[in-house]
């Protein structure tokens, strides 16, 4: 299945590309997981999200984003952001899985050039792997992650 997002927003973009997949579990190697912006969920909820769910997806900007001048008249910047997509379940090998199907996932997104969503490249760049932080007597979710950088051309007198 492709999945096709409106928002200009980077994080509001990726949250739209991953919540379409989620409708579908055979996009996932088990059930589809349940996509939401990070500072949606407060942190007490997300460490009890419940044991026998499905992962949890969680989508936020760990920084801001970039806005060099693109052409020489001035008219366009590019503007380069980048997602942070975290995978969390209390399964080790669910949450790679998982990890997994969004690399695959985003994947297709390479040099879109604005066809199926309103950013020229969407790129899984980082995977990460944070399933060894987890303290075993806690109940605590294991975490991995994926950092996404996105590129758009946009107008100067347009900002997102």
């Amino acid at each position: 299945m492709s999945a096709t997002a409106s928002k200009p927003n980077h994080v509001e973009a990726i949250e739209e590309l991953l919540s379409e997949f989620a409708q579908d579990d055979a996009n996932w190697t088990g059930d589809a997981p349940s996509v939401q912006f990070y500072w949606d969920v407060p942190q007490s909820e997300k460490q009890s999200m419940g044991i026998d769910l499905p992962p949890n997806i969680y989508v936020w900007s760990p920084t801001s984003a970039q806005l060099p001048q693109f052409s020489a008249d001035g008219d366009l910047f590019q503007r380069e952001a980048t997602v942070d997509v975290q995978v969390w379940s209390y399964d080790a090998i669910d949450v790679r899985e998982y990890h997994r199907d969004v690399i695959q996932l985003l994947s297709n997104y390479f040099a879109d050039n604005t066809a199926q969503t309103e950013f020229v490249d969407i790129r899984p760049v980082n995977a990460s792997d944070f399933r060894e932080q987890k303290n075993p007597k806690t109940g605590e979710p294991y975490i991995m992650s994926v950092e996404v950088e996105l590129q758009a051309l946009d107008d100067t007198q347009q900002l997102p």
